[in-house]
């Protein structure tokens, strides 16, 4: 705003939102978050641009990032609730399992587990999204190995 100028029913209505805004982020904790962040900036920058495994996981996340961009908005509700359906049966999953625990299986032990229903119903999924990858990393033009004719659909 200039000196002299009258405050207007826009102006209100801006600082009427930036009111609403700062009082969100103060009850969320965020406000906080980044009034330190500001404070603290170059120490924070040093820090993590000094954190290998924290630089990693920003490369990491960019290229996650890169790739959903290019998804299509309306298949997100759905890959929301798939992978949060996914995630949630795997995380509760890998909380049960005592590696120290598990005995290795002979090919037979692992054949037998096939009859399962749940082993079915997990390594199916798995196989389609192993198919769904291939696809995609074919369309993309990558070169995958190829199986030889001999094993094919074995």
């Amino acid at each position: 705003m200039t000196e002299g100028r009258e405050i207007g029913p826009q102006e209100v209505q801006a600082l009427e939102s930036l009111l609403v805004l700062a009082v969100r982020l103060k009850e969320s904790g965020l406000l906080d978050l980044l009034t330190i962040l500001a404070e603290r900036y170059e120490e924070v920058v040093a820090l993590i641009s000094n954190d290998t495994a924290m630089m990693r996981g920003i490369a990491l996340a960019d290229a996650a990032m890169n790739s959903i961009r290019s998804l299509d908005p309306h298949d997100m509700p759905r890959l929301k609730k798939t992978i949060e359906e996914i995630m949630g049966c795997a995380l509760k999953a890998i909380a049960r399992i005592d590696p120290a625990k598990m005995k290795p299986r002979s090919t037979l032990g692992i054949l037998a587990g096939l009859r399962d229903e749940d082993v079915r119903a997990g390594l199916t999924l798995l196989l389609e999204i192993a198919g769904s990858i291939g696809r995609c990393v074919q369309r993309s033009g990558h070169q995958t190995p190829r199986p030889p004719a001999s094993q094919k659909g074995v």
